[in-house]
């Protein structure tokens, strides 16, 4: 016998414990109670569906409205009369730096 009958012997003993198992009884009540438990939790989580219906509405129109007043404000407040040159000025006189280092950054 050379090894590949040897293997072959030993899956074939093994199906054969596997086959002489003996069956399982399940629960006759089993699928009841799991089609039980599908149906409270569609129940409970049904509720949840409509409320994310509603809400994700109002929130996208709430966010609509701040945004709206928000540009109204922003618009009606006018505009300020500073030029970008004034705005480097200052940043330079408050962090300290040289004409040299800000050649590169040109905002006109």
């Amino acid at each position: 016998m050379n090894k590949e009958e040897k293997i072959l012997m030993e899956v074939e003993k093994t199906l054969n414990v596997i086959d002489e198992l003996p069956n399982l009884e399940a629960n006759p009540f089993l699928f009841t109670r799991i089609k039980a438990r599908i149906e409270k939790e569609q129940i409970r989580h049904g509720g949840a569906v409509k409320t994310d219906f509603v809400l994700k509405p109002v929130t996208l129109a709430l966010i609509l409205v701040i945004n709206i007043i928000t540009a109204v404000y922003f618009i009606g407040s006018g505009s300020s009369n500073v030029s970008g040159a004034s705005i480097v000025d200052t940043m330079k006189q408050e962090y300290g730096v040289t004409q040299i280092q800000t050649d590169n950054y040109n905002l006109e």
